[in-house]
């Protein structure tokens, strides 16, 4: 007498990577890395050690008291699961897309869209794999330069 298995249902790839996102943000992760960049450049740069660019918007800065950059990521990569400790983070999309998974909601957002992550919540940013994407970050209360805790 054999065990009769069911039809499994087949999973696309982004289905199963988030799943897995959303599992690993859930139970935590082995160890946190926190990462400073000390000033936010003032001419297009690379994020870090990243294909994404970023340049300060001062404007926004000295106006309304927060950090802001425009992001423009490499299209369809993933920016790491992280979290601001002390900063919500406002993300409003000029172009582009991106999903952004946390423990708490899976949502995407595309041109036009906004979203506001608050201070403490892990979350993963994966960008649209067909477009460029622009958006506009901002941090309130404002950070000196930018900081994140990368997890690992």
């Amino acid at each position: 007498m054999g065990i009769k298995i069911g039809k499994t249902k087949k999973r696309n790839k982004l289905s199963m990577l988030k799943t897995w996102i959303n599992w690993q943000l859930k139970k935590g992760f082995k160890d946190v890395k926190t990462v400073t960049i000390d000033e936010i450049p003032t001419e297009w740069s690379l994020f870090g050690e990243t294909k994404d660019f970023w340049i300060k918007l001062p404007i926004i800065e000295q106006e309304c008291s927060m950090t802001s950059f425009l992001y423009r990521p490499e299209i369809g990569s993933i920016f790491e699961p992280h979290l601001h400790a002390s900063n919500n983070e406002f993300v409003y999309f000029l172009e582009g897309g991106a999903t952004i998974v946390t423990p708490k909601y899976e949502v995407t957002l595309g041109e036009g869209e906004s979203i506001i992550i608050e201070k403490g919540l892990p979350h993963i940013f994966m960008f649209d794999k067909k477009i460029k994407t622009a958006m506009i970050v901002g941090y309130k209360p404002k950070m000196k330069g930018w900081t994140g805790d990368i997890m690992i």
